[in-house]
């Protein structure tokens, strides 16, 4: 078992090569040079040089991915309320995964089609339960085979909300209510050094969260006022995540930055790659992605 002092050094050496790394994120000039592309597979060849991707959603699938086994890298060496709220950041892709099966279950889809949606682990057998669940029958079924205990719960929650309903929206609604409440259950219980930084960064996604289904009632859910309103909201969140990267006192304060400006990179990402396969302009292209930050001041 390690140490404190061992755990605070590996932290420090952990948020140092993060920097490393958020210093080759896709943003700024670099993503917007992106949007000139003219095919996605121009696109994956300056992501990953090595690798072939068969269609758009291939790439988009292994972009997804490879922040969910990045997040599953650096909860090891979490310990305590720090690990408990990493296992946030890490559950909602697992949350989208029950989403994906439940759709599946009320709408009869096979489980081979079912699967291209799904994001996967490989390699990581416990995280993998989703792809082992999509020939569930019934939400009875899968809630069973769910090994997660606050998935579970979240679960059981969304359903007792609204036994009468089987719609998605309505279950999906509920699930979604009770993995945010959960998020700022765990982020106030951090201590008191970087809690305030971190618990805005994960407060502002729940209020995107109620935002966008409180204007869903009164705009066309297309409209581009409404998708005007959540760039701006998660423009905000960007700016919350670089501030904690760059201002938090604690190593994990560093680390929740990080991670909320490798998510960003990754929704931006996709957005280009949708927006290079539909043949929209540069301008149109940039206009769908989230804003990168303007450029920060050089320190003297």
């Amino acid at each position: 078992m390690q140490s404190g002092i061992t755990l605070s050094k590996d932290l420090d050496y952990l948020a140092a090569r993060l920097h490393g790394r958020r210093s080759r994120l896709a943003d700024g000039d670099r993503l917007q040079s992106f949007s000139s592309l003219k095919s996605v597979p121009d696109l994956a060849n300056l992501l990953f040089p090595k690798i072939m991707f068969e269609t758009p959603s291939d790439l988009q699938r292994r972009m997804v991915r490879d922040l969910a086994l990045e997040m599953d890298g650096i909860l090891h060496h979490l310990t305590g309320t720090e690990a408990r709220l990493m296992e946030w950041f890490i559950l909602r892709f697992h949350v989208e995964n029950l989403k994906t099966l439940l759709r599946g279950i009320l709408a009869k889809i096979p489980p081979a089609t079912l699967e291209r949606h799904l994001i996967t682990f490989p390699d990581k057998r416990p995280l993998d339960w989703a792809t082992r669940a999509k020939s569930a029958k019934s939400m009875d079924a899968l809630a069973r085979l769910i090994p997660d205990e606050s998935l579970r719960r979240m679960l059981s929650e969304a359903r007792a909300v609204f036994p009468d309903r089987t719609e998605p929206f309505f279950i999906e609604t509920a699930l979604d209510e009770s993995y945010f409440a959960e998020g700022l259950a765990r982020a106030k219980a951090l201590p008191s050094t970087d809690r305030e930084l971190i618990t805005a960064l994960v407060s502002q996604e729940s209020k995107i969260f109620h935002l966008m289904l409180t204007r869903r009632g009164k705009l066309e859910g297309d409209s581009p006022d409404a998708a005007a309103l959540e760039r701006l909201a998660w423009q905000h969140y960007l700016r919350l995540a670089n501030r904690a990267f760059r201002r938090s006192l604690t190593p994990f304060g560093t680390i929740t930055g990080y991670i909320g400006l490798r998510r960003m990179e990754t929704a931006n990402i996709i957005t280009l790659s949708e927006g290079i396969r539909l043949q929209m302009t540069d301008d149109s292209i940039q206009r769908r992605m989230i804003s990168p930050l303007p450029p920060e001041a050089p320190h003297v």
